[in-house]
């Protein structure tokens, strides 16, 4: 019966943590603006979801304003020993979502 347990609770993560990433928006053109390109923002999506998801549930990223992503990405960025580059992508995706009024 343990076996099984162990097999399947890194199971029900990953199906948990891909279940948010669906609900994530994916960046096109209309998402691009002077300071980033489509490329940035679709390797942003990547490494939030690879990166972020490994400790804890993904937030949307119209959750939060951008103060409040700028002091999570330095936080998180800290614990997580990210780059600059790397926490600077996964910014400009997160403050490039479509913001819902």
């Amino acid at each position: 019966m343990r076996s099984k347990r162990i097999f399947f609770t890194p199971l029900l993560v990953l199906v948990l943590c891909s279940g948010c990433a669906v609900a994530l928006y994916k960046p096109t053109a209309e998402h691009v603006s002077p300071d980033t390109t489509l490329e940035e923002l679709v390797e942003g999506r990547r490494l939030y979801v690879s990166n972020c998801s490994s400790c804890h549930a993904l937030r949307l990223p119209e959750k939060y304003d951008e103060e409040t992503w700028r002091k999570e990405i330095d936080e998180m960025g800290q614990r997580a020993e990210l780059d600059q580059d790397t926490k600077a992508l996964i910014l400009k995706y997160l403050l490039h979502a479509p913001r819902h009024p």
